[in-house]
């Protein structure tokens, strides 16, 4: 049976409970150890806990791509769902960054032009400039607040009622 200890150091609770809960941990390991209770491998990992992005940011961005939708298919004369609409307000609200090696070869290779293309190199400098939508899970806490602003934002912008 494995047992899994989650222990988190904050500035929220007693230190000195802490410090006494951490001891303890760590002497019943030293203890396992010593008389060789422990009969697989096990690892330690003490790391800073760096709080991201909440649910309720990840759902609120669903929310105003649902509420967008209705305007960009009459905005556009064309049905959108959640996806295309994500990825239309991250082009809208610059939320995007340079396109990677792999997704130049693969523009190049849609157009029709291999390695020994006379003007690939142009091309992929011309396909490195693209810029790509970056996900939404590469957002922090702080990233999905801003997000959520500028999306409130295009939508003001643009007078789309019951968005913002």
């Amino acid at each position: 049976m494995s047992k899994i200890f989650n222990f988190y150091l904050n500035e929220q609770h007693n230190w000195t409970d802490q410090r006494a809960l951490l001891n303890n941990l760590i002497t019943d390991l030293i203890r396992k150890i010593k008389f060789g209770d422990l009969h697989k491998d096990f690892r330690i990992i003490i790391e800073e806990i760096k709080e991201g992005k909440t649910l309720p940011q990840l759902r609120a961005v669903h929310k105003l791509c649902d509420l967008l939708t209705p305007h960009l298919e009459k905005l556009h004369d064309k049905s959108h769902d959640r996806d295309s609409v994500k990825e239309f307000i991250k082009y809208e609200i610059k939320y995007v960054r340079p396109a990677n090696n792999y997704e130049v070869a693969m523009m190049l290779k849609s157009v029709g032009i291999g390695k020994d293309h006379p003007e690939r190199k142009e091309a992929e400098m011309f396909a490195k400039k693209r810029m790509m939508p970056k996900s939404f899970a590469e957002a922090s806490k702080e990233g999905m607040q801003e997000i959520i602003q500028k999306i409130e934002e295009y939508a003001r912008d643009d007078n789309f009622e019951g968005v913002f």
